[in-house]
């Protein structure tokens, strides 16, 4: 094998050194990525399975707050309604009426529009 000598600042380094420098560093620097991008996907994979985990926790106590709320609907009657202070006041209950202009627009049966 020929070692080439390179001359830098009155100094004399083998290239065969200088490479053999650079790639260790490179080694270094690409093991430490590595064990930085796999500490982060392990920490990803933990801090997911969790929030499943909680989302699923949720997901029971919405199921349980839907059958309460479907229960309680199932007890409210009109005297109970009453009780609570609503009333029955069908005076002030508007209904479209062409009549009365709160209707605007036409119907046509011509081609089949309806």
């Amino acid at each position: 094998m020929v070692k080439r000598r390179v001359l830098k600042n009155n100094k004399i380094y083998d290239s065969v050194e200088i490479i053999s420098g650079i790639f260790s560093v490179a080694i270094l620097i690409l093991g430490l990525a590595y064990v930085f991008f796999v500490k982060s996907s392990v920490f990803y994979i933990v801090e997911r399975d969790n929030l499943d985990s909680k989302i699923s926790e949720m997901g029971t106590e919405i199921s349980k707050l839907e059958s309460e709320c479907a229960k309680l609907r199932m007890t409210i009657t009109l005297e109970t309604a009453k009780e609570i202070g609503f009333e029955e006041d069908f005076s002030r209950v508007n209904f479209a009426n062409a009549d009365m202009g709160s209707v605007s627009g036409r119907f046509s049966y011509l081609g089949n529009e309806i």
